[in-house]
């Protein structure tokens, strides 16, 4: 679901993927960034997958491209009696990169992701959580609905949407 906010501007590849870092994962198309933090849930609950090991990510993060990221996710159950299993696992693969696992515990589906200094923006700069003035937009209702949308399914018992608009600096 966040992998909707990707671009799909393949000339801006940096930022045409799920950008996965040790405390978030997030997506921008240049306009909006959708960013969500991890839950607590420990990847050692994650079933473990023959060959894969929980590493660390790197400190950059890696960005895991949109098509990748949907090839493996087709694998993830929309309902499980296991609710670990509605999600996919990344973890890191020890030289500065990411695997991705999902499975239904039936097959496997793992995607390996090197270290790609990927270029993603640094979104801290923009959600650097200082007062700011004012700012008035105006968002697509698609784009809000689709958000909106996503914090219902993973947002726990109460979801919600915080919306963090600031001026970009030149």
């Amino acid at each position: 679901d966040l992998i909707a906010f990707a671009s799909k501007d393949k000339f801006r590849d940096n930022i045409c993927g799920l950008h996965v870092t040790a405390e978030y994962a997030e997506a921008t198309n240049g306009h909006i960034l959708a960013r969500l933090k991890h839950d607590e849930t420990s990847p050692d609950d994650f079933p473990a997958t023959a060959g894969i090991e929980n590493k660390e990510i790197g400190t950059s993060g890696v960005t895991i491209s949109a098509d990748a990221f949907k090839a493996v996710s087709k694998l993830i159950p929309r309902k499980s009696t296991i609710p670990i299993l509605t999600y996919c696992k990344v973890t890191g693969d020890g030289n500065g990169g990411a695997v991705m696992v999902a499975t239904d515990m039936e097959s496997s589906a793992v995607s390996r992701h090197p270290a790609n200094g990927s270029g993603f923006p640094n979104t801290d700069q923009v959600m650097s959580g200082r007062e700011q003035r004012p700012v008035y937009a105006t968002v697509s209702a698609e784009r809000l609905k689709e958000l909106a949308g996503y914090a219902v399914k993973h947002g726990g018992r109460q979801p919600r949407v915080t919306i963090y608009l600031a001026e970009t600096q030149k």
